[in-house]
């Protein structure tokens, strides 16, 4: 797969610390039990929602409470990082996009945990996403962030859920955030036929959404809905790298290996050689002429479009 260290510009990496495939025999049962059981879409509550404070590779992360949040400087550039589905804040990618966030900037980075709702059915936990945003939503709110220092970085599932924060943040306070990474925004219910803008993430849910799409199509969603989407390598499956054999026949590698495409993390550095364009229409575009430069903490209002970039399944990740 398309492995790409946290001091360049996108990760496809699945390994150690409750990744899939670590998980034993009897944890990858109880993970199919969770999933396979039919579980009501309104019974998220508010305690399935945690929060850790995330402040060095050395350190474990600190649970937001009552209690510690009044010792968190939210005036510094805050970021949430939400997972997906049957994921967690667990995994490996998690911490290592949040040890490279602290390498580039003085920020906060917050994990955000939502791990039972999304190990339930995937339609269920799809449409858990929207309660999951609204109290990611209240709980910026009641932190008293400065709303344009807010950014959201959600991966499949865990996009969706940043694009419902955010609209429930405009609707509370008539502001949007500074704004959204979607990265491989989910495409399984969140068709552009089945659901409107309105129930899913899309380019006016903040100042600036930028979205990677890597799987369209299949796990990911095919159509922009970001001020800025990127398509790397086309933006289908199989990205470089996901091709190669699997060193084990184990279960969790084998579930692991089928969505590789889908499993992109943006980490900051590095740059991006793009292809800019102006229109987008089922996959046809128009203007491709332009190209930019730009890297993970340069994208901005003025960066809008879809472009196209290429990227190797080994040192350097990014072409020039």
């Amino acid at each position: 797969m398309l492995h790409i260290d946290t001091i360049n510009s996108i990760c496809l990496h699945l390994a150690t610390l409750e990744d899939i495939k670590d998980l034993s025999v009897s944890q990858l049962l109880q993970l199919a039990d969770d999933i396979s059981h039919t579980t009501k879409t309104d019974d998220v509550k508010g305690s399935d929602i945690t929060y850790f404070l995330f402040t060095s590779n050395d350190v474990a992360p600190i649970i937001i409470d009552e209690k510690t949040k009044g010792t968190i400087d939210f005036n510094k550039p805050t970021k949430l990082i939400i997972h997906g589905w049957i994921a967690t804040n667990r995994r490996s990618w998690n911490k290592r996009m949040a040890v490279a966030l602290l390498k580039r900037r003085d920020v906060n980075v917050i994990q955000v945990n939502w791990e039972r709702p999304a190990r339930k059915p995937y339609v269920s936990s799809a449409v858990d996403t929207k309660i999951i945003g609204y109290n990611i939503a209240q709980f910026i709110i009641d932190s008293n962030v400065p709303l344009e220092n807010i950014h959201l970085i959600g991966h499949s599932l865990g996009a969706h859920v940043a694009g419902f924060a955010a609209k429930k943040i405009k609707e509370l306070t008539g502001e949007k955030i500074g704004r959204i990474s979607g990265l491989e925004p989910a495409g399984p219910y969140f068709r552009e036929y089945i659901l409107v803008k309105q129930e899913r993430l899309d380019q006016e849910d903040a100042n600036v959404v930028d979205v990677i799409h890597t799987d369209a199509g299949v796990y990911g969603i095919e159509f922009p809905v970001g001020t800025l989407d990127i398509y790397v390598n086309g933006g289908k499956a199989p990205q470089p790298g996901c091709l190669h054999n699997v060193d084990s026949f184990q279960l969790g590698y084998l579930i692991e290996h089928s969505y590789c495409s889908h499993e992109i993390k943006w980490i900051n550095g590095g740059k991006f050689h793009c292809r800019l364009c102006k229109i987008q229409k089922d996959l046809l575009v128009q203007g491709c002429n332009k190209t930019v430069v730009f890297g993970e903490e340069d994208v901005d209002e003025e960066l809008t479009g879809v472009c196209f970039a290429k990227s190797r399944s080994s040192k350097p990740f990014l072409w020039n």
